[in-house]
């Protein structure tokens, strides 16, 4: 559902200034330690920031142009490594021992060896196990960076020796007057109702298909209004959501019990409050099950259902 959009790693995103400009400084007076933990929820630029940092360390103004920033921008630098999930959506003890070798050997260039590990929570337990050893006894010139956008998912252990570095996500306005500067399209994108769904993600929000995201949110209105009038199929509607986009229509109808939920609280509705609390605890259950080869029609299905139980609850929509 989406087109990669690479930023050059020369530009400049506003809420990332701050955290860019303090790794900056660190470079600059060498006090920059052996290892960076990057929090940045999914989209706000958590690995553009770690491959910026990884061309600090072998371009002094990360001018983009020059042989090592076109490297890093490529992933193809020698003394650069990535860690990403591989097979079981996991980052596994091989991999890591893979780095652990590499970071043994001679840097090809000048300044450190670099690893960028991300998501840095999906290490599994024995690579982290393996990771902790090395940040223990860390070797002269390496710099592990890891990034994540749930730093509770990683070990304490490891995250207590590395310098963390949180990224706020900023204002809706600024992102929107962001991506109005950076689309390509002629005809105007109505960036508040992608962000709805998104959440503070200008990066996706890039990426997306934008007319899609916004279809999304209309299917769960679409939805809701099936099940307060009694016509929801919810086979039907399964089998197309378990299909694609399975997270989306998840986030979307959240967006819609959420809303009613608000509303519902407002005007003093405890039944129909109760109703949409109950179900966003289900909608939160079953994005759990996002990264599972479980049948995702089955789940969608249950959740149909399960909104389609108590009509007399469901309020305005």
């Amino acid at each position: 559902m989406s087109a990669s959009v690479v930023l050059p790693l020369s530009d400049r995103l506003p809420w990332l200034e701050t955290a860019r400009a303090s790794l900056d400084q660190a470079v600059s007076q060498d006090r920059l330690p052996h290892a960076v933990l990057l929090q940045a929820s999914a989209g706000l630029g958590g690995e553009w920031l770690a491959s910026w940092l990884a061309a600090r360390i072998f371009c002094p103004t990360v001018c983009g142009q020059c042989l090592s920033c076109r490297r890093v921008a490529a992933r193809e630098h020698p003394d650069l490594q990535w860690l990403t999930p591989e097979g079981s959506s996991e980052i596994r003890i091989e991999q890591v021992r893979a780095l652990i070798e590499q970071f043994s050997l001679t840097r090809h260039g000048t300044g450190r060896k670099v690893a960028i590990l991300t998501p840095a929570d999906r290490l599994n337990r024995h690579a982290a196990n393996a990771l902790l050893k090395t940040l223990e006894e860390p070797s002269g010139d390496s710099l592990l960076v890891l990034v994540t956008a749930k730093p509770a998912r990683l070990p304490a252990t490891i995250a207590s020796r590395c310098l963390r570095l949180a990224v706020a996500p900023p204002p809706v306005s600024e992102i929107v007057e962001w991506l109005d500067q950076k689309q390509s399209s002629a005809a105007p994108i109505d960036w508040e109702s992608v962000l709805n769904i998104l959440g503070p993600a200008p990066l996706l929000a890039l990426e997306v298909d934008h007319e899609r995201i916004i279809s999304l949110r209309n299917a769960a209105a679409d939805v809701l209004r099936a099940a307060k009038s009694g016509t929801l199929d919810p086979p039907v509607i399964a089998e197309r959501w378990g299909k694609d986009d399975f997270p989306w229509h998840i986030t979307a109808l959240e967006r819609e019990v959420q809303a009613l939920l608000k509303q519902s609280t407002l005007q003093a509705e405890a039944p129909a409050s109760r109703y949409w609390s109950e179900l966003l605890e289900e909608l939160a259950e079953a994005r759990r099950w996002e990264e599972t080869p479980i049948n995702k029609s089955l789940v969608i299905q249950r959740l149909l259902w399960r909104l389609s139980a108590a009509r007399s609850s469901l309020g305005r929509v």
